[in-house]
């Protein structure tokens, strides 16, 4: 009777992390409000540069800074709506940007800022090449580091235009925001933690160091 006792309990505990975990259509139908599409503007309205971007507060949307670049004003997309972004903060050493985009009503995802561990499957959801909200599925390949930051490798693949994208857990947490990849290798995609985010305020008008320009930019897209 103590044994089954022990074993109902454990079972009991067991079953609400069990029913966290989300395939991929219910990852992809709780998050993909929260991904919008953004295009950098210039002063004709010709769009310079376009990317992804993640809903992470009310009217805030966290993307790349280099998927602002050229642009003098930023057309933002969530569906078929179009709205009007305004820069907020800006950390250019880490490549992280947010916009403040009066009447969006898009709901923020969930943040994860603990722990990665190499092999968990991730998914991630963006624009490449323009292709609104496609999701696509990977592992968690390292945690590397460059100019002695650490960025996630991910297999889950990632184009042109998935930059400022989500990348989620199972449980459709946003670890990182995906945002460039090796070309010369073969998938090897990369995105910075999401515990940046919770950072961006306090390091809003840091400038790039030489070094991160010369190595980090040669793999933004």
């Amino acid at each position: 009777m103590k044994f089954i006792l022990i074993a109902i309990t454990l079972l009991t505990l067991a079953s609400p992390l069990a029913a966290q975990i989300k395939n991929p259509e219910q990852i992809f139908q709780e998050v993909s409000r929260s991904i919008v599409t953004i295009h950098a503007l210039d002063a004709e309205e010709s769009v310079t540069n376009l990317g992804s971007g993640v809903v992470t507060a009310a009217e805030t949307v966290v993307t790349n800074c280099h998927v602002l670049e050229g642009g003098v004003r930023y057309a933002v997309y969530s569906g078929k709506t179009r709205y009007s972004g305004t820069l907020r903060a800006s950390d250019a050493d880490r490549d992280l940007c947010e916009l403040q985009v009066g009447n969006l009503r898009a709901p923020r995802v969930a943040l994860y800022t603990g722990r990665l561990r190499v092999g968990q499957r991730v998914y991630a959801v963006g624009a490449p090449e323009g292709l609104e909200l496609t999701i696509s599925e990977g592992l968690v390949s390292s945690i590397r580091e460059f100019d002695d930051v650490h960025y996630i490798q991910t297999s889950a693949p990632i184009s042109s235009g998935s930059s400022g994208g989500g990348l989620f857990d199972v449980e459709g947490r946003l670890v990182g925001v995906t945002a460039f990849i090796i070309p010369e290798g073969q998938n090897l995609n990369f995105a910075l933690p999401a515990l940046w985010i919770t950072d961006l305020a306090s390091r809003s008008g840091s400038k790039p160091t030489l070094a991160n320009r010369d190595t980090v930019n040669d793999k933004w897209h």
